[in-house]
């Protein structure tokens, strides 16, 4: 559902907040090189969401990519909104143009619930609360295989 560019700019956000926990700053080749992400894309995907003020940059050879405490709260919505727009969130689960309510596809209803769901987990999860859910230790991010995933431990 999401596109790749938003995948990698997710899970570029969720990196840099891990990071931005200790003030650093994170380079964009040390994002790409982690995440396994073609540098000049991660590149591109940072520039955007830095010219959206989802995150902080700074040029110099201390620089990087961080996380203000204005930058902490915006939602994972802005991210999507920044690198993909709504279509997420409002378009046919078929890419069907001519999917509406009035000529709907066979899909059309069945989902609506859950385009309304996934809206509202991406609309109040903010990356303060993402944060906050790693210092807790309750959950984590992992890095496998050149595969970085966010996972919940096993209590």
């Amino acid at each position: 559902m999401l596109s790749k560019s938003c995948e990698y700019a997710l899970k570029s956000i969720l990196y840099i907040t891990k990071h931005s926990q200790n003030l650093e700053r994170v380079g964009a080749k040390k994002i790409s090189d982690d995440l396994d992400i073609p540098y000049h894309f991660a590149a591109k995907l940072l520039q955007i969401l830095s010219k959206a003020d989802i995150i902080s940059s700074q040029k110099g050879p201390n620089g990087g990519f961080y996380l203000t405490a204005d930058n902490l709260t915006h939602s994972l919505a802005d991210v999507v909104f920044a690198i993909d727009g709504n279509s997420i969130f409002v378009d046919c689960i078929l890419g069907l143009k001519t999917c509406s309510e009035t000529r709907p596809c066979p899909l059309h209803y069945e989902f609506i619930d859950i385009k309304v769901k996934i809206a509202k987990v991406f609309e109040d999860t903010t990356l303060d609360q993402i944060q906050s859910k790693l210092l807790s230790g309750e959950f984590y991010l992992n890095s496998l295989n050149s595969s970085f995933q966010y996972e919940r431990k096993n209590k």
